[in-house]
């Protein structure tokens, strides 16, 4: 009976000493900070008035930057223009027709500048009266007269021709405006229309999230404040299935201000109750990283 529990001891103590080994040997994850990642929604609002023809709007849908997502019907802003570019039309008319009459009354100075020329060398010959004289200068400055009058009607149509213009080009921008272009690459995360319904200025459609990359929020002490700064690459570590995957990062915003540590976060230094936020950009072309997901840093 003494030498089973004499080996008994000595079982529990190899094992004790085993398990103590191990414990030591395995040194513990050390991290500077960790927090989540979160990213920054876009809501995405219509610009113009009217009834949404169509949308491919799909909540988990990945759009690209530059994608035309949906129609809002442009009926009206299409017939401005069209009432525009006609009046375009009749502005150029009444242009070409301004030309026509300068080219008669040119046509009809040409000569009469001649007249006047032979006509001053006979007064000065005593060939002509004054009379004579006056009377064919009359003719040429009447005639000056309407050229003047046609040239300041030409500009006046000239400055009709650049409202108009300009009025084309707000109707192209509504025209424009009319479709619904998505403004960066992300996730459609909510849908708040149809198509058929009536939409406004502001109204939101849908809200998009950029995933790539996404943003890390960690906060650390004011004794860690001084050992980084924006533009540092930091190491990002997650969870995986193999134990921790290291990634790379960028800071890119640190908070100027302390603020209280949040419940979800846990510090390096317990006893610190004030911690700095800071934004860490990390590349997500995968897509392996979601809203939410926990991270640690070392900087």
């Amino acid at each position: 009976m003494p030498i089973i529990c004499n080996n008994l001891i000595k079982t529990i103590l190899c094992l004790t000493g085993v398990v103590f080994i191990q414990s030591c040997s395995e040194e513990p994850n050390k991290f500077d900070a960790q927090g989540n990642f979160e990213t920054e929604e876009i809501h995405v609002s219509a610009q113009e008035s009217g009834i949404l023809l169509w949308s491919s709007i799909r909540e988990g849908e990945k759009l690209f930057q530059g994608d035309t997502v949906g129609l809002i019907d442009t009926m009206m802003f299409h017939l401005t223009k069209e009432q525009l570019l006609a009046q375009s039309e009749l502005i150029d008319f009444k242009h070409r027709s301004i030309d026509a009459e300068k080219e008669v009354l040119l046509a009809q100075l040409k000569p009469l500048k001649n007249d006047l020329k032979r006509m001053k060398a006979l007064y000065e010959s005593d060939a002509a009266t004054k009379q004579e004289l006056d009377h064919v200068q009359g003719k040429v400055e009447t005639l000056m007269k309407q050229l003047e009058a046609l040239d300041v009607k030409e500009d006046g149509i000239s400055h009709e021709k650049a409202v108009v213009g300009k009025q084309i080009q707000q109707a192209d921008f509504h025209l424009h405006q009319c479709h619904i272009i998505n403004p960066v690459n992300g996730t459609i995360l909510t849908r708040y229309i149809q198509a058929g319904e009536l939409v406004q200025p502001g109204r939101y459609l849908y809200t998009i999230a950029p995933l790539d990359p996404l943003t890390l929020r960690v906060y650390i002490s004011g004794v860690q404040l001084s050992e980084i700064r924006i533009g540092d690459t930091v190491t990002v570590m997650t969870d995986s299935k193999n134990g921790y995957q290291t990634h790379e990062g960028i800071v890119r915003w640190i908070s100027s201000e302390a603020e209280f540590t949040p419940r979800q976060i846990q510090t390096r230094e317990e006893r610190v109750h004030l911690v700095y936020a800071v934004k860490i950009d990390v590349p997500n072309p995968n897509g392996i990283f979601k809203t939410g997901m926990p991270a640690e840093v070392i900087f």
